[in-house]
C-alpha cells in the first residue's frame, strides 16, 4: 500500500516527484558507490552518485520541457545521449598494468549502469530502478565471490614474476618443468630501474587431474629465493 502511493508519487510530475526521484537516483548511486569504494575503486560513491543523479536530471529536464509546453522534444533522444556519454566517463577508470592486465572494466560497466538506472529513476519509475538496482548489487557481491572460485579453479594462468639476475630465469623455467607446470609465450623484459633483474611473463597450465592449483605455483615461485615478486593474473 505504501509503496504503491509512494511509486504514484514518484510517477506525478510535481516538485515533490522531482526531489523523489533526485533523492532515489541519490541512494542507488551510493548503493553501487558504496560497493566500489569498499574494494578501493576509483570511481567510488561521489563519482557514482554524480553518475546517477545528472543522468536522473536529463530525464526530468526531458520532461520538464513537454510538461511546460516549451516544445516538442523526443525524451528517448537525451536518454540516449546520456548512455553514449557515460561510455567516455568510463574509459577513464579502464588502465592496464605492467604485468598486461586489464583493470577498471567492472567499475567502467557499473558507471554504465548507474547512469541507465538513473534514467529510470528521472523519469519516476520506481520498480525498474530498484529491481535494476537489487541486481547490480546482486552481481557486485554474490557474483564476484563465484567468479573468485572459478578464478582460484583455472588451471590457465598468465604469470608476472621480478626476478633477481638474468641468470634466475633458467632456474625459474627449471623449477617450473620441475613441479609440472608447462608454460609458453614467455617474455623476458629490462627492469625500468637500475640494478633490478629481468621482469618475465608467460602463460602457465597445469594439469587439470592433477593436485598442483595456481595458487599453489604462485606461493611455490615467491618462495625461491632469487624472486622479488610473483603474481598471477
Amino acid at each position: 500500500m505504501v509503496f504503491g502511493i509512494i511509486s504514484e508519487t514518484i510517477a506525478a510530475w510535481s516538485p515533490l516527484a522531482v526531489f523523489l526521484r533526485m533523492l532515489l537516483a541519490t541512494f542507488t548511486g551510493a548503493l553501487i558507490g558504496a560497493e566500489r569504494e569498499i574494494h578501493n575503486k576509483d570511481a567510488g560513491m561521489k563519482t557514482h552518485v554524480l553518475v546517477c543523479i545528472g543522468s536522473a536530471m536529463c530525464m526530468i529536464v526531458s520532461q520538464y520541457i513537454l510538461e511546460a509546453g516549451i516544445g516538442s522534444l523526443d525524451m528517448s533522444r537525451i536518454g540516449s545521449s546520456v548512455v553514449s556519454g557515460v561510455g567516455f566517463l568510463g574509459v577513464g577508470t579502464i588502465i592496464v598494468t605492467g604485468t598486461h592486465e586489464v583493470r577498471g572494466l567492472t567499475t567502467a560497466a557499473g558507471l554504465w549502469a548507474s547512469a541507465c538506472i538513473g534514467l529510470a529513476a528521472g523519469i519516476g519509475y520506481l520498480e525498474g530502478t530498484l529491481i535494476a538496482l537489487a541486481f547490480v548489487l546482486f552481481t557486485f557481491v554474490i557474483l564476484r565471490r563465484i567468479d573468485a572460485r572459478m578464478h582460484l579453479a583455472n588451471y590457465e594462468f598468465d604469470l608476472y614474476v621480478e626476478l633477481e639476475t638474468n641468470r634466475s630465469v633458467k632456474h625459474l623455467l627449471h623449477q617450473l618443468r620441475r613441479i609440472g607446470a608447462k608454460y609458453s609465450q614467455l617474455h623476458v623484459r629490462k627492469s625500468a630501474a637500475d640494478g633490478d633483474g629481468p621482469l618475465v611473463t608467460m602463460h602457465v597450465e597445469l594439469q587439470p587431474a592433477g593436485d598442483l592449483i595456481r595458487a599453489d605455483v604462485v606461493s611455490q615461485v615467491e618462495d625461491l629465493d632469487y624472486v622479488y615478486y610473483a603474481e598471477d593474473f
